[in-house]
């Protein structure tokens, strides 16, 4: 039987709390810290499924560096304001997906000019546009 439909017929939850849970099975597989913090008692429920929803969009590496980022803070993070930690969390998944799609954008190749000069409405007589109007 799977997962989800064991979830919403013998644990009656709704489906954004199957999908709530599933997501944060799949995402605290990768970060082994948080995930005894939160069954030591060290975050709150709320506090965890802000972490994952700020790591669901990361990469497994991404989210392993999360989690070691995450083992200093999770001792002091009953003490503090909860949504401190979250905040925290949140920025540094921020930065590790900005410095990702930085990389990616550096390693892509840069975009062909494909503009077109249309002198007919009909589509006809059309030049390719190339290092300003017309040059070629």
């Amino acid at each position: 039987m799977p997962l989800e439909l064991w979830l919403s017929q013998l644990g009656h939850a709704t489906r954004a709390g199957r999908r709530m849970l599933l997501k944060a099975a799949t995402t605290l597989v990768d970060m082994s810290a948080t995930f005894t913090g939160f069954r030591a008692g060290q975050i709150t429920g709320s506090q965890t499924r802000a972490i994952v929803d700020a790591a669901a969009r990361l990469r497994k590496h991404e989210r392993t560096q999360l989690d070691a980022a995450l083992v200093d803070d999770l001792a002091t993070a009953r003490n503090e304001e909860p949504d401190e930690i979250t905040w925290r969390v949140v920025l540094f998944a921020a930065e590790l997906e900005a410095s990702r799609i930085e990389q990616s954008e550096a390693e892509a190749e840069p975009a062909v000019n494909r503009t077109m000069m249309q002198p007919r409405l009909d589509g006809t007589g059309g030049l390719p546009v190339r290092d300003g109007l017309g040059g070629r």
